[in-house]
């Protein structure tokens, strides 16, 4: 029997790389649900309308369909290979919902109709990220996705500038009215890469259009006026042209000597434009004085008020929602000397990381981070995959990753669904790909 050992463990490897394989195939979903979920992926980039009451998006519902097929009709089961993120999941909404009803309960505590709300609202949100990590498992649908983030982002250049040549809205404070500047600003940082990836990937189709819808659409983002914008995508830029040379160098001297010679022609138009010269070269300068600029370091007083608040309440926060409510003790820098202190002790943080920790404490704060340093290893790791099949998506979907954490320390965005649904996309590109059938 002994001389049989070898063939018997040569078949069990087989069998085991047989039943791997296996496990990566995907017997497709109805077409209905794809279509559904490639609409849904556009209302992220494009998030005009609310559903009233409740503050959530008009994709809720489009997504509620998704989901409760993924759940209750699974082509394979999922959850426990997921189970890393779904437990994840529920401890920060667990922390969420015992922060929030706590505080309630608490002595002297007053009830907060927007707090519990948002315990819903996190339940929906952080089902996107588990439902869209699982989805985006599936290489076709990533690939399609983010082409559809792409064309989202160019048409969100579009809006841009239409506000900017029809109805004046040039510059920053200009009063924007189809979105804000700063949510302009944060669909640019999330979504602009995708674009970029269009025209650095040699097998794009059409490239002479995507080649002027990414020029248009850096001059929208340089007119949006949007700092946080500017600061996160010119990290992002640099990080993915150094990734690009890295992996693909034909790619990146080709995609670099495009958008050169297009930078230089956006630099001319904004020369012989006074109005669209003036927007661009005061927001820059202002940069180089930010100590006088009041809405900078209004910011720096609501940071100093968020670790205040932690301090005080440093396991289980202050509750979800509570920023805006609670007050503190505020040390105001002498340009705020004269400002109505009520009024800033109203405003949101504008910064992501601080409201977090002074809402959630510990409680909520430590899951998150493990969250996103899970994301970050993952992508990471996804390194080698990228040398050898040069799937410079990947960097296309690190970069977006990236440029949304440093935007988010100058905006309140994690009661977003396209916060969590990008989220969900990097924790499905870190899962290798599937074979589609």
């Amino acid at each position: 029997m002994a001389y049989m050992r070898p063939a018997i463990t040569r078949i069990a490897k087989q069998k085991k790389k047989m039943e791997e394989r296996a496990g990566k195939l995907i017997i497709r979903y109805p077409a209905y649900l794809y279509t559904l979920f490639y609409a849904f992926g556009l209302y992220l980039v494009l998030p005009l309308i609310d559903v009233p009451l409740l503050g959530l998006s008009i994709s809720a519902p489009i997504f509620f369909v998704i989901a409760a097929t993924v759940i209750f009709k699974p082509v394979k089961p999922w959850f426990k290979e997921h189970q890393g993120w779904i437990i994840l999941s529920l401890s920060i909404w667990l922390a969420v919902a015992l922060s929030t009803i706590i505080n309630e309960m608490l002595p002297g505590g007053s009830f907060n109709r927007s707090g519990m709300i948002s315990i819903l609202q996190y339940a929906y949100w952080l089902l996107v990220f588990v439902v869209c990590g699982y989805l985006f498992r599936d290489g076709e649908v990533r690939k399609r996705t983010i082409d559809v983030f792409a064309f989202g982002s160019l048409v969100l250049g579009i809006l841009r500038w239409v506000e900017a040549l029809i109805f004046g809205r040039i510059g920053a404070w200009s009063g924007t009215q189809i979105m804000t500047q700063n949510g302009y600003g944060f669909q640019f940082s999330a979504f602009y890469p995708f674009l970029i990836y269009k025209v650095f990937n040699l097998s794009t189709r059409k490239k002479g259009w995507w080649i002027l819808g990414t020029a248009m659409t850096l001059g929208a983002i340089a007119i949006n006026g949007s700092r946080g914008s500017w600061v996160a995508i010119a990290i992002g830029f640099s990080l993915m042209v150094f990734l690009f040379f890295l992996y693909s160098p034909r790619s990146t001297f080709y995609g670099l000597s495009i958008l050169l010679v297009l930078t230089i022609l956006g630099g001319l138009v904004l020369s012989v434009s006074p109005e669209l010269n003036l927007a661009v070269s005061s927001r820059i300068d202002s940069m180089t004085s930010l100590d006088e600029d009041k809405s900078y370091v209004v910011r720096k007083v609501l940071v100093q008020k968020g670790l205040k608040l932690f301090e005080e309440s440093p396991i289980i926060g202050v509750g979800s929602l509570r920023f805006t409510e609670e007050k503190t003790n505020l040390e105001l820098p002498e340009l705020l000397s004269h400002a109505n202190i009520e009024i800033i002790e109203r405003k949101q943080s504008h910064n992501s990381y601080i409201q977090f920790l002074a809402e959630f404490g510990l409680l909520g704060s430590i899951p998150f981070l493990l969250l996103l340093l899970g994301l970050l290893l993952q992508l990471y790791g996804l390194r080698k995959r990228v040398i050898q099949s040069g799937e410079l998506q990947i960097v296309a979907i690190f970069i977006s990753f990236v440029q949304m954490l440093t935007h988010i320390w100058v905006i309140n965005a994690l009661t977003s669904t396209m916060f969590w649904a990008m989220l969900g996309l990097v924790a499905g590109a870190g899962k290798e790909d599937v074979q589609v059938k």
